[in-house]
């Protein structure tokens, strides 16, 4: 049976009180990866069909409704095709900055959203947000609202027409309450908010003992949020003349990455992680003039009033905030307000994060933007009137910037998804030739058995034949290999913990480089006799051994195809091949993780802490923490090698204590062990260094574990067109990396599938929708703050955020399938989704009975 994934990568605009609408959708979102990961639970294809989703669930507690309905639409698009659907990548600002964060944690270890619908319809009211400070008191007066308060909610909703129309009781007091808050200070609490996100986050569930994901086994989960340094950091630029200036930047975005793999253990949504998951959120939504800039030391304080310790504060610090805490400035000071100030539509990250993906099977890649507001189409007047005083510096100052188009990201991705295209062509007329070529330089001896050392034989005689072919474009194919692999490793050593914040890639990069010179490494003569540079790179050049293995899942993913595939080989030799690709994409930051000085002294000439960190000074020391000192790690292990990784996951690097030491002393000490770091020698330069990490590297055990792996798989293949076909993409790599490399190591698209961009919003959902209004927000009054005025308009976007995003997702999912094969009733599903949607939440949503009941008579009339 064909297999298919459908991986989305979520982008979620802000919104402000619209974020209770962005809350439903993310729901359905979490419901549907939840359906799908269970339905593969199961791995017997014969017995998928016929399971059923509580048969398969192992209940918690958790609220079920739509996932069933999930469930049984994978089922039967099952018949025609195996889709699994995978959320892998989420970017948000403000509003969909919280509700980013949320999702990622619950993906990251299959928790349930339940408790989130508390803190948006009962916590997210003007009442409950006002900062105590800024409440009116009795002698407040309606004649001491400002002029220019008024003025201004004007502007944002016309807000005294709504007022004489509105029959809402409610949201009449709570407008008159807001307007006699104190001036000339943010309303709402910031602690407050930060102490109502630990709380849902908290009650979502403990990722402790949780081995539970929604994310398929060795398949890493992005989280972006975009926040604005209030400030600004310095960036450096080199020109020509001058040499180097600085600018200030504003933009920040905070990453979180879950990934359990070969090697790999990165939790940034665990239970450890919780403080630094509330941070984002609180300072992404910090919508200014609202809510006060959002400060490190404002979550210190409430995890010490909550006793919640916060052991990963500095490493949070050193990977998340890095960019922005540069010398001088101290972490706990920095003020950040909302993300969607600079960036409201984060595709940046998305984009640039998607080549990265490596693909088992064949995949269907959408990004899927969250919108909840949508411009409105409007007709070009004939005459653009003059816009006034106040109006011109709103638009300038807050609105225009925040609503900038998406066109450029997307035109950006449109030409990525060409640029693929092209490149396949390229490859695909190509393939014939390589083939031919690799069987009549192997001959007979493809006819017999394969085994691991012919493999290495055969490796090296079509790399030989490679370079004869390709001429002199060869030497400029080394060339720029050669200048990636210095490059990248003067990156990564630039990023180790052991560098210091001030490291330099530029300056190590040229110490890289004279060296390479001085040893006849680079420039490189591809008929050099002694060949220096050959054994650099087969010392160095992981990212080859990436692309390699890369393309051969991809042509075994294409296989699936042919009449009679041995699916169960062919499975088993991707799964062994994937294995050894998350060791070769990961490992040179492994080598580099622990105790990096016995590499990147004998580089830099000097240890590295010395060489690149200031010292610490009162000024720039980061401010403890309220509660006690977080707990140190355990002592710091060896860096494993290839051997140490290819059978079994191992532990991250240890975090870094609050005073910028390696917790817990400086390393494993050495040893005469084949396992321990070597002692570099005295004054032996970067070639000691480069020694070491080429030993902690082990990409030589890593060719000879892929060659025992494919040779063992391929030997179980009849001597036909497959496994002909694998062999010529494995041994014969060198001929289409010679041809495409040059352009793929430009842009980064070796691997970026074709890309489709869906939209998820109110304007785009129109079962259950009518011209009367039907369907839309109500959040979207007072500039987007009227849901926090009113329970009603909250509960009412949110069950409107579940049916839009029900209705969204199910043509993203069918149209999928359809692509492949598949029929899907549509309007069934939907209606199924409807109703279970409106039978779990009409209960609970008591200030908008009519309208759920009007829903159910429209089903009912279906």
């Amino acid at each position: 049976m064909r297999e298919k994934e459908l991986r989305l990568a979520l982008v979620c605009y802000g919104g402000i009180s619209l974020a209770v609408h962005i809350h439903g959708v993310t729901r359905e979102l979490h419901k549907l990866a939840r359906a799908s990961k269970l339905y593969f639970s199961e791995a017997d294809p014969a017995r998928r069909r016929t399971a059923t989703f509580d048969a398969l669930d192992t209940p918690d507690g958790r609220e079920i409704d739509t996932e069933r309905v999930y469930f049984d639409l994978l089922q039967e698009i099952g018949r025609d095709v195996q889709l699994k659907v995978v959320i892998d990548v989420i970017a948000g600002a403000s509003a969909g900055g919280i509700n980013g964060v949320m999702l990622g944690r619950a993906l990251a270890h299959d928790l349930p959203l339940d408790a989130l619908r508390s803190l948006w319809l009962d916590e997210a009211d003007v009442e409950r947000l006002m900062a105590p400070e800024s409440r009116p008191g009795p002698l407040s007066k309606l004649y001491k609202r400002p002029v220019f308060l008024f003025v201004r909610l004007r502007n944002l909703g016309n807000v005294r027409t709504l007022l004489r129309r509105s029959t809402d009781s409610e949201i009449r007091a709570k407008l008159d309450y807001f307007l006699r808050a104190r001036w000339f200070r943010p309303p709402f609490s910031g602690r407050r908010l930060s102490r109502l996100l630990l709380k849902a986050c908290s009650a979502m569930g403990t990722s402790a003992g949780r081995s539970d994901s929604c994310l398929p086994p060795n398949q890493p989960l992005d989280l972006f949020v975009t926040v604005t340094d209030f400030r600004g950091y310095r960036q450096r630029l080199k020109l020509h003349d001058p040499a180097e200036i600085e600018e200030t930047e504003h933009r920040l975005t905070l990453s979180f990455r879950h990934h359990r793999s070969v090697g790999i253990d990165e939790q940034g949504f665990n239970d450890a992680a919780l403080p630094g998951l509330v941070f984002a959120a609180r300072a992404t939504s910090c919508f200014p003039g609202a809510f006060p800039p959002a400060r490190l030391r404002e979550i210190d304080q409430v995890c010490f009033g909550n006793a919640r310790p916060w052991p990963e504060r500095q490493a949070f610090i050193d990977r998340v905030l890095a960019p922005a805490v540069t010398p001088g400035r101290a972490a706990h000071r920095i003020a950040f307000i909302d993300g969607s100030v600079l960036n409201n539509k984060p595709f940046g990250p998305v984009i640039d994060t998607l080549p990265e993906r490596v693909a088992h099977r064949q995949v269907d890649r959408r990004i899927v933007y969250v919108d909840p507001a949508p411009p409105r189409r409007r007709a070009v007047p004939a005459e653009e009137t003059m816009p006034g005083f106040l109006r011109v510096i709103s638009g300038a100052l807050s609105v225009i910037p925040r609503n900038q188009p998406v066109r450029d990201e997307l035109e950006r991705l449109n030409a990525l998804s060409e640029e693929t295209r092209r490149l396949r062509e390229v490859v695909d007329a190509a393939r014939p030739s390589v083939t031919d070529t690799i069987a009549r330089l192997l001959g007979p001896a493809l006819r017999r058995g394969v085994r691991a050392d012919r493999l290495a034989d055969w490796r090296t005689k079509a790399h030989e034949r490679a370079a004869q072919s390709a001429g002199f474009a060869y030497e400029g194919y080394l060339q720029l290999k050669l200048v990636s692999v210095l490059r990248r490793l003067a990156e990564a050593m630039a990023r180790a913990p052991d560098a210091g914040p001030d490291a330099d890639a530029d300056a190590i990069e040229a110490r890289l480089r004279a060296w390479a010179a001085e040893a006849g490494v680079f420039p490189a003569q591809a008929d050099d006799t002694d060949k220096p540079w050959h054994d650099f790179l087969a010392r160095f050049d992981g990212d080859y051994r990436v692309r390699r293995l890369r393309f051969v899942i991809r042509r075994i993913n294409e296989l699936y195809e042919q009449p009679g595939a041995p699916t169960d080989t062919l499975d088993a030799l991707k799964g062994a091949l994937y294995r050894y690709h998350g060791a070769a994409r990961y490992g040179l930051e492994r080598a580099l993780a622990v105790d990096a000085d016995a590499v990147l002294g004998p580089v830099l000439g000097e240890p590295a802490a010395a060489a690149t960190a200031p010292a610490a000074t009162p000024e720039t020391a980061p401010e403890a923490a309220p509660e006690a000192a977080p707990e140190r790690s355990q002592p710091a292990t060896p860096a494993p090698t290839i051997t140490d990784t290819a059978d079994a996951p191992v532990t991250a690097a240890p975090a870094r204590a609050p005073d910028g030491d390696t917790a817990a002393g400086e390393g494993a000490a050495p040893t005469d062990g084949a396992d321990r770091p070597a002692e570099p020698a005295v004054g032996a330069g970067p070639a000691a260094g480069l020694d070491e990490l080429a030993r902690r590297l082990g990409l030589d055990a890593l060719d000879t574990a892929v060659d025992a792996a494919l040779a063992g798989q391929v030997s179980a293949l009849d001597r036909g067109p497959i496994r002909r076909d694998i062999l010529a993409a494995y041994l014969g790599y060198e001929f289409f990396d010679t041809l495409i490399f040059s352009i793929t190591r430009q842009q980064n698209i070796h691997e970026l599938d074709e890309v489709l961009v869906d939209r998820i919003s109110p304007e785009d959902a129109t079962a259950l929708s009518n011209d009367q209004g039907r369907g839309s927000l109500k959040g979207t009054a007072f500039g987007n703050f009227g849901a926090f005025f009113s329970r009603a308009y909250r509960e009412h976007d949110y069950l409107w955020g579940r049916l839009h995003g029900a209705e969204r997702l199910v043509d993203i999912v069918a149209n999928s399938a359809e692509a492949s094969g598949a029929r899907v009733d549509r309007d069934a599903i939907k209606r199924r989704l409807f109703r279970a949607i409106l039978e779990r939440e009409a209960p609970r949503l008591t200030e908008i009975r009519d309208v759920t009941g009007e829903l159910k008579v429209i089903l009912d009339m279906v």
